[in-house]
């Protein structure tokens, strides 16, 4: 988790929390993905930025959707040519 403490002596805020509730983020929930126990409040907060509604909502791209329509790389587009041949 990442963290952010303006002043030494003011209480720390989770980064992803306040990315979340601006509505900024999403929760990740493929493999790997690690929330520190705090899943189930995430969640909530993503909900709670959906409700609010954002006029940019239906361009914006959530991860794997960003990873279906991305572009394949080099490497990927050669072995590809390689299983052709």
């Amino acid at each position: 988790m990442a963290y952010t403490r303006p002043f030494p002596w003011l209480r720390r805020r989770n980064v992803s929390e306040i990315m979340l509730r601006a509505g900024l983020a999403t929760v990740y929930r493929e493999a790997g993905a690690v929330h520190a126990g705090q899943l189930a409040r995430f969640e909530e907060l993503e909900a709670q930025a959906k409700c609010a509604g954002d006029a940019s909502e239906e361009t914006r791209n959530v991860v794997h959707q960003f990873k279906a329509v991305r572009k394949p790389s080099r490497l990927q587009e050669e072995n590809r040519r390689r299983q052709e041949q």
